[in-house]
């Protein structure tokens, strides 16, 4: 439980990361807006897409509610971050990837080359998984240079430590060169 608790952090912090990008593509944001919002929605969406560099401050509560109450979830993320490059993906882009999943992922690939960022998130845990850390708040600091993640695993609660040694993984910054990961990935 513990991993897939990492895991699932790890993967909201690349999509904070890198959705501006991709969503700089997505119209159907509009719902019911009128059309001058809508274009002032689109344009902004548009616009922080296509920046070669910015920062971002991150406030969310996610509760999940489910039939049977023991299924039912609250979290918070708290989190800033900056960052230096591109890395977009249009919905042009996503459809081919089932056609080309090669030429998306040398893009992906190219694209991460030049993308550089520091993200720092608190995330406050459900009961269950706030049993697991101890009762403290999850903390992820993740660095992105040359297309490998950094994270800082000193941060993270100290009953997660045991977990972290069976994995030989050191109580520090470890890295993960995404590139390699998902050229091997691609095969």
């Amino acid at each position: 439980m513990k991993s897939r608790l990492i895991a699932l952090c790890l993967f909201l912090v690349l999509i904070v990361a890198l959705v501006p990008g991709v969503m700089a593509q997505d119209t159907s944001l509009c719902g019911n807006l009128s059309g001058d919002d809508c274009t002032a929605l689109t344009t902004a969406i548009t616009n922080t897409g296509a920046a070669t560099s910015g920062a971002f401050t991150l406030s969310s509560v996610i509760d999940v509610k489910a039939d049977d109450p023991t299924q039912a979830a609250h979290i918070t993320i708290d989190g800033d971050g900056k960052f230096n490059g591109t890395y977009s993906m249009s919905m042009t882009d996503m459809a081919s990837a089932s056609t080309d999943p090669t030429a998306a992922m040398q893009k992906a690939t190219e694209q991460l080359k030049s993308f550089s960022g520091e993200y720092n998130f608190t995330f406050g845990l459900p009961a269950e998984a706030a049993a697991m850390t101890g009762g403290q708040p999850l903390t992820l600091n993740v660095i992105f240079v040359d297309g490998v993640v950094y994270v800082d695993l000193s941060k993270l609660p100290a009953s997660i430590a045991p977990m972290l040694q069976q994995m030989k993984l050191a109580n520090g910054w470890q890295g993960l060169d995404l590139i390699d990961t998902i050229t091997n990935a691609s095969g």
